[in-house]
C-alpha cells in the first residue's frame, strides 16, 4: 500500500533498477574541478553539500519494492538517512594521476539499492587550492543530461528562493548550457585503457 509520501516509479525507471547487476551498474557520473580564490577546508565543503542535499527531497528517498503491481517500486522517504553514507572525502597525492584512477574505481562500484541512489565524492589535495567533486546518480533517479544538471544544482547556485524541481521537470525541460564536466557510465570491468590510468594505491574514503 502506498503512503502519502510515496511516489511510484515510472516503468522506465523500474526497468533501470531491474537491469542493475554487479557487472553492469546502472548509474551515471560527472566529475567537476573547482578552483576557489582561497583554500576552503574540506569540512566546510561537506557542510555546504549537506545543506544543499537537505533541500532536494529526491536525494532523501530510497526505493521500496511493491506487491501490486508485481515487480513495481516506489520512492519513499529514507527514515535512516545519514549524510556520511553518501558524501565521502578523499585526499589525493599531488603529481600523480590519482584523481583519474580513483574516479574510475568509484564509477565501477554499484550503488547500494537499499539507500538513496546517489553518492558524492570530494577529492582534495590538487594543486593551486583546487578540489574535485564526483557525483554518482542512478538512472532511476535522473538519467542522461539530467544527471549533470542535478549535479550542478548541488555544486553551484543553490538559492532559497529557487523552487525545488521534480524528477519529471528535470527531464522535461531542455538541456541548459553547462560547465565542462566528464561523463561516464558505471562500469565494473575497471578497464585502464578506457580510463587512461595506471594501477596504484588508492586513497581511502574518510567519514
Amino acid at each position: 500500500m502506498l503512503s502519502v509520501d510515496d511516489e511510484r516509479l515510472s516503468d522506465l525507471d523500474t526497468a533501470f533498477l531491474r537491469l542493475e547487476s554487479p557487472r553492469a551498474p546502472m548509474h551515471l557520473g560527472a566529475l567537476a574541478i573547482f578552483q576557489p580564490r582561497e583554500r576552503i577546508p574540506p569540512a566546510r565543503l561537506v557542510t555546504v553539500l549537506g545543506e544543499r542535499v537537505a533541500r532536494i527531497p529526491a536525494l532523501l528517498q530510497r526505493v521500496r519494492s511493491t506487491w501490486l503491481p508485481p515487480g513495481g517500486a516506489v520512492w519513499t522517504p529514507d527514515t535512516t538517512f545519514e549524510l556520511s553514507r553518501h558524501v565521502h572525502t578523499h585526499r589525493l597525492q599531488r603529481g600523480t594521476n590519482a584523481m583519474t584512477v580513483l574516479a574510475c574505481e568509484l564509477m565501477a562500484e554499484p550503488l547500494d539499492l537499499g539507500r538513496p541512489l546517489w553518492q558524492l565524492h570530494l577529492m582534495t589535495g590538487l594543486s593551486e587550492q583546487r578540489f574535485a567533486l564526483l557525483i554518482k546518480l542512478h538512472h532511476a533517479l535522473a538519467d542522461g543530461l539530467r544527471t549533470v544538471e542535478l549535479g550542478l544544482r548541488l555544486f553551484d547556485g543553490f538559492a532559497d528562493r529557487s523552487p525545488t524541481r521534480t524528477r519529471q521537470e528535470l527531464r522535461s525541460e531542455p538541456a541548459s548550457s553547462m560547465a565542462p564536466a566528464r561523463l561516464n557510465h558505471g562500469r565494473a570491468d575497471r578497464g585502464q585503457a578506457r580510463c587512461g590510468s595506471s594501477p596504484g594505491p588508492l586513497p581511502a574514503p574518510r567519514p
